[in-house]
């Protein structure tokens, strides 16, 4: 068994080190979320103190924990180390424990347990959400640790490409109503540009908001990120933004992150012109995504979460499969039997209550 020493690095210091970032651009399961470039322009969007765990083996820098550490609002402090939560990286950002491919199994595995437990020692509890499609090795290291953990795991659907030789062959992998629908925006003249300029990314910002306000909700990440930190992504090689235009009338974008062995689905919206979305264009963007992302030498496109019937659909019909996503909730077992007997609590009171006072 090796013997791990722990530190604590701030983004600076990180974003200079170039054993870190190698190791990140070599680490199987490696994203975008993981690079000090996102770090950096996720902690300023949201105001979140960010950093790296990192592990040494004596002087030989061997894994890495990206987090971000996210203040709790409505929660008694019986501590101060009790009042944040830390993560690597929030959901649907994929970040979790980061080691040198060259190293054993079992150095792995302490590799993790030691940056793990060092957390535990300053945070109320961790939560990790590693790249599904690639064995991090977490799931074995947590196996081997007394720690309280709680895994909540949903359906990911994730396209192979590394089995695929060329657009051509890519099509052929879409079902048949798919590459219809490919062929029909291009048909119907949809034209995709590949923008880097802030005009664009904020057309795309006010699309997406506009897409996201018409199932009630608001999008998950600020201007600041996705038009002033995307094009820094961009100019970085570790995003692109797709956009389709039909008659200079944007109809639908996408963005995905790229680095590593994966290109990730970030962020998508669309019109609600029905007679512009009958023109396919978001198949039409996937399309070029993935045909971009086979060019580039990627292994695996990921397309994200099925919450939907729809979206089961639309996703699978790439030629995608469905891969379970795991996402780590780390707590000592104290910390994790309060919260369970606050959720009582609250089902207790509510259960209580008459119904015009739940309504309220």
């Amino acid at each position: 068994m090796i013997k791990m020493s722990i530190e604590n690095w701030g983004l600076d210091r990180a974003s200079e080190n170039n054993s870190l970032k190698g190791m990140i651009n070599r680490a199987p399961g490696s994203t975008t979320y993981a690079t000090p470039k996102f770090l950096i322009l996720f902690s300023k969007s949201f105001k979140w103190r960010a950093g790296y765990i990192v592990a040494f083996d004596g002087d030989v820098l061997v894994g890495c924990l990206p987090y971000v550490e996210q203040p709790i609002v409505r929660q008694i402090s019986l501590q101060a180390r009790f009042t944040k939560r830390i993560y690597a990286l929030p959901a649907d950002c994929y970040c979790g424990p980061i080691v040198d491919p060259s190293l054993s199994k079992i150095e792995s595995e302490n590799a993790i347990v030691a940056m793990i437990e060092y957390l535990l020692h300053q945070y109320i509890s961790v939560s990790i959400f590693p790249s599904c499609w690639a064995d991090t090795g977490i799931d074995s290291a947590i196996e081997r640790t007394r720690i309280s953990v709680k895994c909540i795991t949903y359906e990911n659907a994730i396209k192979k490409l590394s089995n695929i030789k060329d657009s051509g062959e890519l099509l052929k992998s879409y079902s048949s109503k798919h590459r219809w629908s490919v062929r029909r925006a291009q048909m119907r003249d949809v034209i995709v540009k590949r923008p880097d300029d802030n005009e664009s990314l904020a057309l795309f910002y006010g699309l997406l908001t506009e897409t996201m306000g018409r199932v009630g909700m608001r999008p998950k990440f600020p201007y600041s990120l996705v038009v002033g930190g995307g094009r820094e992504l961009i100019k970085d090689g570790l995003g692109h933004l797709y956009l389709a235009y039909k008659d200079d009338m944007l109809t639908a974008g996408i963005f995905t992150l790229a680095h590593g062995g994966a290109t990730c689905w970030w962020l998508g919206a669309a019109t609600r012109d029905r007679n512009a979305i009958a023109d396919c264009p978001m198949h039409l963007l996937m399309h070029h995504a993935m045909a971009d992302s086979l060019e580039a030498g990627f292994s695996f496109f990921e397309l994200g979460g099925i919450p939907t019937d729809g979206l089961r659909y639309f996703k699978l019909k790439w030629g995608s499969e469905l891969i379970v996503q795991p996402t780590y909730h780390i707590a000592s077992n104290t910390i994790h039997r309060l919260f369970d007997l606050g959720r009582a609590v609250r089902r207790t009171f509510s259960m209580m209550q008459s119904p015009r006072e739940r309504t309220k």
